[in-house]
C-alpha cells in the first residue's frame, strides 16, 4: 500500500501551483503558506524541480542589482504590449498551424516552456523589476549618501587638526594669487602635512571618478607650484577630488582663508557644487541633493535645488559671485578649480603667501 506522501505525489493532491512557487521565491507568502510550501518541497521532487526552473528563469534580474538607475517609467506598459503582441500572433497563426498538422499538442519535453509559460515568466519579470529596481536604487543611493558623509567628516577632522596645530586658528585655504589660488588646494596641503592619510576620501562614492578610485592620485604641492599655465588647470581640477571647498573671505580689506570659529551655520565643504547653468544630471547623488560639512564638524544633506531667501547661500557671496566672501560670516564654496577672486577688487590686500 502506498504511503500518504506517495499518494499525494501520485495523484498531485495539494501540489503547490506555479504562482505559489513564484510567491515563495519572491518572499511574498505569509508564514503559514511558506511553511506549507517548504513541507511540500521536502516531499515532492517534481515541486523541487519546478522551483529550480523558476529560480533559473528569474536569475537575469540578479544582474541588475548593481545598477544605479531607476527602471524606465514605461517599462510595465511596454512589457505588457510585447506580451499581448506575441499572444495575438500565436492566436492568429493557430488555425494555419493546425491545418498543417503542426498545431497539435506537443509531447512533454524536459526543459521546454510553452507560450503560456513564457507569458507568465515575462509578466513576473516585469513585476519583479518594478518592485526591485526602486528598492535597489534607493538602497544604493542611501548607502552612497552615508559614505559621502563619512568622507566629509574625515576631512573635517583633518582640517580642524590643521587649524589647531599649524594654521593658527585658520583652516587650510587658497592663496589669493599664483598656482595655489584655487579651492581644491586644501587636499594636497592636508595629505602632505600628514593630516589626511587616505587621499581617496576626497572622491564622493556617487562620482564618476569612483571607477578610477584605485588609481586616483592627488597632485603634489611641488607639481602644482611648478606647473605651466597649460598644465595648471588640469592639476587644479584634480586636486580637490569631487568636493567643493571654502574660498575664504575678505576681512578688514585683507583676504584670509576660512577661520575656525566652530560655527554650526557656516558651510565649509560640500559635494561638488554645480556651475550656474550646468545641468542637474551632472550633480552628485543623481541630482537629488548635496552633503554639506559645517565648521563645527556636522554634516547635513540638502535638496539639490535649495532656496536661501532667509539664510546664507553657501555657493555665492553676498554680491552673487562665486568668489571669496565679503566678510568672515559669508560662506562661499567653490569647485576645486574655483579661484578666490574672479575679479580682484581694488583695495583688497592679499594674504602673505
Amino acid at each position: 500500500m502506498l504511503e500518504p506522501a506517495e499518494l499525494r505525489n501520485k495523484f498531485n493532491v495539494n501540489r503547490p501551483t506555479r504562482e505559489q512557487l513564484l510567491g515563495y521565491l519572491l518572499d511574498a507568502l505569509d508564514e503559514h503558506e511558506r511553511s506549507e510550501i517548504e513541507r511540500r518541497l521536502v516531499e515532492d521532487e517534481e515541486c523541487r524541480v519546478e522551483l529550480k526552473c523558476l529560480k533559473a528563469a528569474l536569475e537575469p534580474l540578479e544582474a541588475l542589482r548593481d545598477e544605479d538607475c531607476d527602471p524606465p517609467f514605461d517599462l510595465a506598459e511596454r512589457t505588457s504590449a510585447l506580451v499581448f503582441e506575441h499572444a495575438d500572433a500565436v492566436a492568429a497563426a493557430a488555425p494555419q498551424l493546425a491545418r498543417a498538422g503542426v498545431g497539435g499538442p506537443m509531447p512533454p519535453v524536459a526543459g521546454r516552456w510553452s507560450m503560456a509559460d513564457m507569458v507568465v515568466a515575462i509578466g513576473v519579470c516585469a513585476v519583479a523589476a518594478l518592485l526591485f529596481f526602486p528598492v535597489i536604487s534607493n538602497s544604493r543611493y542611501a548607502a552612497h549618501v552615508t559614505a559621502c558623509q563619512n568622507n566629509l567628516r574625515q576631512i573635517g577632522y583633518a582640517v580642524a587638526d590643521y587649524s589647531d596645530k599649524v594654521g593658527g586658528g585658520f583652516f587650510p585655504g587658497a592663496s589669493s594669487r599664483g598656482n595655489r589660488a584655487f579651492a581644491g588646494i586644501y587636499a594636497p596641503i592636508l595629505v602632505e602635512g600628514g593630516y589626511l592619510t587616505d587621499p581617496r576620501v576626497v572622491i564622493c562614492p556617487s562620482s564618476h571618478l569612483l571607477q578610477r578610485r584605485a588609481v586616483f592620485r592627488l597632485p603634489t604641492l611641488d607639481e602644482i607650484d611648478l606647473a605651466s599655465s597649460t598644465q595648471i588647470v588640469a592639476l587644479q581640477d584634480r586636486a580637490g577630488g569631487t568636493y567643493g571647498y571654502s574660498l575664504g573671505a575678505v576681512v578688514d580689506g585683507r583676504y584670509e582663508p576660512p577661520r575656525n570659529l566652530g560655527r554650526n551655520y557656516f558651510a565649509l565643504m560640500s559635494d561638488r557644487p554645480l556651475l550656474y547653468g550646468e545641468p542637474v544630471v551632472n550633480a552628485p547623488h543623481w541630482g537629488r541633493g548635496l552633503n554639506l560639512l559645517y565648521e563645527d564638524g556636522h554634516v547635513a544633506f540638502g535638496e539639490a535645488q535649495l532656496e536661501y531667501a532667509d539664510q546664507d547661500d553657501p555657493f555665492r557671496n553676498r554680491r552673487g559671485l562665486v568668489e571669496a566672501g565679503v566678510d568672515e560670516n559669508d560662506a562661499v564654496i567653490g569647485q576645486s578649480v574655483a579661484s578666490p577672486f574672479r575679479f580682484i577688487s581694488q583695495g583688497i590686500r592679499p594674504a602673505q603667501d
